[in-house]
């Protein structure tokens, strides 16, 4: 039987095969991959009508019951006007919430010079950058839709502010490590992408017993201060998974901040 390629399969013979990738415009960072009723969902940051970042970022959305066989819906998450992620829905994750229901918790951001901005942050959390920055979720609106095509946005911020004092650079990107049950924890465990101002990045700690309420921050993962030149002034979109390694003993277990 003569080989047929796979590109005589698409029109579109520039653009990926295997991969995921909207039609055009801008796209980066994936955020937020599961698996719910026979789909797994990956969305991904977008901007369907430029080839350039830019501010006005939605979550792109595609499903696929293979992970080689993709198809794009509409976006998940766009800018709600006078919102605020009226300038943009930024990077963050999704999970499935202790009572079975997908959720997605995500960055928003409304620049400081539109009219619509809102109210600005308190002096000893104002960041002074060009945007304000809140982190904000996202539930499902039809839980019977496998492919959850419609998205409802909460309507207040889990997270209003950033710690105070600290002179931060940056305040975005949460990514969940923990969640109830793992290891007998009771809390959820999130990160948030931050730097410094002048020294370096920064990953702050958050736990709570709730993912829209409750939220505190515990402490640092990792800090980059004194080595601003070599690691940057921002840690965005921090990134943890666990993996297994060897024991002595030849078996495998559940990598660990020790060593065995």
């Amino acid at each position: 039987m003569a080989f047929k390629s796979p590109y005589s399969l698409s029109p579109l013979f520039d653009r990926p095969i295997f991969h995921v990738a909207p039609k055009r415009g801008w796209v980066n960072d994936p955020n937020g991959p599961f698996f719910y009723k026979g789909f797994y969902h990956l969305f991904f940051q977008h901007l369907p009508e430029g080839c350039m970042w830019n501010f006005g970022l939605v979550w792109g959305h595609a499903v696929s019951q293979d992970l080689v066989n993709w198809e794009m819906l509409a976006p998940a998450l766009v800018p709600t006007p006078g919102g605020l992620d009226q300038d943009g829905c930024f990077s963050g994750c999704a999970t499935i919430d202790t009572d079975g229901r997908p959720i997605i918790l995500y960055t928003g951001v409304r620049l400081r010079a539109s009219e619509t901005s809102g109210p600005q942050p308190p002096p000893e959390c104002d960041l002074k950058l060009p945007f304000i920055e809140s982190q904000l979720a996202a539930y499902p609106s039809d839980l019977e839709d496998p492919k959850l095509e419609e998205w409802t946005k909460v309507e207040f911020p889990w997270l209003t502010l950033p710690p105070p004092g600290m002179d931060l650079g940056g305040w975005r990107d949460p990514y969940l490590i923990g969640r109830p049950g793992d290891g007998g924890e009771k809390v959820w465990t999130l990160l948030i992408g931050s730097g410094v101002k002048h020294l370096g990045g920064v990953v702050l700690k958050y736990q709570s017993e709730n993912l829209l309420y409750g939220w505190k921050l515990v402490g640092e993962l990792c800090d980059g201060r004194g080595r601003i030149q070599e690691t940057g002034c921002i840690w965005e979109c921090p990134l943890l998974c666990r993996v297994q390694r060897k024991t002595r003993s030849g078996g495998m277990r559940r990598g660990g901040g020790r060593r065995g």
